[in-house]
């Protein structure tokens, strides 16, 4: 018998079980040369799970990784990590379903290849990979699950001659993982997802997709009788798969855009309000208590000094940072479909500002004033993005206020028209469709389809338009008002400059605390205009007794009669009614507001107000 018989025979010999049966060291070099390779590739599928949580590619660079291994091994409370939390952050399968296919082939791909190296090239190896999935991966309880699998495949009651009835009673213990770790844990929030399959489809696929990759990669070991360089390949085509789907389905920009605005956008990590007053209190104590021959009080005037000082450079810093964040993504992914939304963002954090009028006792931050940092923003918003209405639509509000504050009337009142048509066609079956209905339609009925762009940035039309018709109706009503020269008004040096009681009005900051001296300064300057009346009610809004506010309501609406002012104080006299339960005045209030204005922006949410009293009055009999 020749040499070459021999090996031909040993190659089929029934003994050989698995990679390490073959003991010619070609083979064994081979053997391990795949294994490395197999495990560098595994290393960098749970590197990208990791990204797809956190979007930080590398464990050890991510400032959260301790917290987060820390979390996983809550065994309770809210702060504990479960399967649902890689379905809602940063990617909701709510918005973008094809992320539940890749989460659960990812996942699948996670579960078999340590089970399948355990049988394919014994326990000890699997360890590693095992280890990958903990570290990694950062999640620990599957690690440990999978590892657990691993054991069981190589106890001699269930490692039987039927190697993939191996692989099952492997999967066993990652089956119940995967019904355990999708419970909530008692006093969470729910997941905002209406369709509870889309919280358990991705791991039944996780589930069934570990099966098909057993069943494919030991069917392939079989006929190859167990020859290390085929299997390793196969394996890394299956496990590319869910890879291949996030990034042709999915999208880089989608993650980045999702962790953007959970950290940007409206309820998110940046600008968040502090409580001034009680971290003075906590600082005054505690340093009070180590320094007694200080008077209290200054000590606690002292604390809350440096605890506004510290809240005015938190924002400033964040206000930096969000916008290098988003020029960030619109330099990355200038084609995305996320550019309008992220322009928002990126103008909404440029008019951040605080309360000033509140910051004795609360850091709070607003966007109602628009900042000049902003216009800009906002103007390529508005020329790039004509069509997209719940982002669009609120730039052209942000532009004609800025148009106002330039005394340009005209050209305010044009945006303010081009926004309330976009709006309205938006809503109107029979008008254009926008770009963000268009998405809409478009994602209807398809696992493939997306959520619009602009769906988590908290935009409501209905509002945008409510401010824009408030804006536009006090734009004309004020219009005629007269001009008069700088230098009469703000009392500066010598200027050619005439300037109109509305610039200085739309140039105030509700939020400052000289806000009140400032409206009494205009009222003064333009005792005659019409923008006086609007002045009345702002300076109305401010009295801090409900009942003298009522009067005051009250005076402005008879001294105003027959005059737009006159609607928006009844407006408010019939709220601040409600407010104090005096419900018959409220509804009389609106009636006549309703009659004597029918066509004022006011007078439709005059009969919507009147609709719910209706209600009310039917219910309390």
């Amino acid at each position: 018998m020749t040499p070459a018989s021999t090996v031909s025979l040993r190659d089929e010999d029934p003994q050989i079980f698995d990679v390490w049966s073959r003991t010619a060291t070609r083979y064994r070099r081979r053997a391990i040369l795949m294994l490395f390779l197999l495990a560098l590739l595994f290393a960098g599928l749970c590197c990208f799970k990791f990204w797809l949580q956190t979007g930080v590619y590398w464990p050890w660079r991510c400032d959260e990784y301790r917290t987060l291994m820390r979390n996983s091994f809550t065994p309770t409370g809210t702060a504990q990590v479960t399967l649902s939390d890689f379905l809602t952050y940063p990617i909701s399968v709510k918005d973008v379903p094809a992320h539940g296919m890749t989460m659960g082939l990812l996942f699948a791909s996670l579960s078999s290849i340590p089970i399948l190296v355990a049988i394919l090239y014994r326990f000890p190896c699997s360890i590693i990979f095992a280890a990958m999935v903990v570290f990694l991966a950062a999640m620990p309880w599957l690690g440990i699950t999978i590892l657990g699998g691993c054991a069981v495949t190589a106890i001699r009651p269930f490692k039987l001659s039927f190697r993939y009835a191996t692989a099952l009673l492997g999967l066993v213990p990652v089956a119940v993982y995967f019904v355990m770790a999708s419970w909530r844990p008692a006093g969470s929030a729910p997941p905002d997802i209406q369709h509870t399959a889309l919280l358990y489809a991705p791991w039944f696929l996780a589930l069934l997709g570990s099966c098909v990759i057993c069943a494919v990669a030991l069917g392939l070991a079989r006929i190859i009788n167990y020859r290390p360089g085929g299997i390793p390949p196969v394996l890394a085509v299956l496990f590319a798969v869910p890879v291949l789907i996030f990034h042709t389905q999915v999208g880089r920009d989608e993650l980045e855009y999702h962790i953007l605005a959970h950290n940007v956008g409206p309820g998110g990590e940046m600008f968040r309000s502090v409580d001034i007053k009680s971290i003075a209190d906590q600082n005054a104590t505690h340093k009070w208590s180590v320094k007694r021959d200080a008077s209290y009080d200054d000590i606690r005037q002292e604390a809350r000094t440096e605890a506004i000082r510290e809240a005015l450079t938190r924002i400033e810093s964040e206000r930096v940072m969000a916008t290098r964040l988003c020029n960030s993504f619109l330099e990355r992914f200038p084609t995305s479909r996320y550019v309008p939304s992220v322009l928002y963002l990126k103008g909404r954090a440029l008019d951040q500002r605080l309360r000033g009028s509140q910051l004795e006792y609360r850091a709070e931050c607003h966007t109602e004033v628009p900042s000049p940092k902003s216009r800009r923003t906002w103007a390529t918003l508005a020329d790039r993005f004509s069509n997209e209405t719940d982002v669009t639509s609120e730039a052209m509000y942000r532009l004609a206020v800025f148009a106002i504050r330039d005394g340009e009337l005209d050209t305010a009142l044009n945006l303010l028209r081009r926004a309330r048509t976009l709006i309205d066609d938006s809503r109107s079956p029979a008008g254009p469709e926008s770009d963000s209905s268009a998405e809409k339609d478009a994602s209807r009925g398809s696992v493939f389809g997306k959520a619009p762009a602009s769906s988590r940035l908290g935009i409501d039309t209905a509002v945008t338009a409510m401010y824009v018709r408030r804006l536009e109706e006090m734009v004309r009503a004020c219009q005629n008002d007269g001009r008069r020269p700088l230098t009469d008004v703000l009392q500066v040096q010598a200027s050619g400059d005439v300037i109109h009681p509305l610039q200085l009005l739309l140039s105030l900051d509700h939020g400052d605390p000289r806000y009140k001296a400032h409206l009494a300064g205009i009222a003064a300057a333009f005792p005659e205009s019409e923008t006086t009346g609007y002045i009345s009610n702002r300076q109305a809004h401010l009295i801090p007794s409900m009942m003298k506010q009522i009067s005051r309501y009250r005076g402005i609406a008879t001294e105003y009669d027959g005059r737009p002012a006159a609607a928006e104080a009844l407006f408010h006299l019939a709220t601040a009614c409600q407010e104090e339960s005096i419900l018959d005045e409220a509804k009389a209030t609106l009636e006549e507001l309703v009659r004597r204005y029918p066509e004022s922006c006011w007078s439709d949410q005059a009969r919507r107000s009147l609709a719910s009293l209706t209600m009310l009055d039917l219910g309390s009999e």
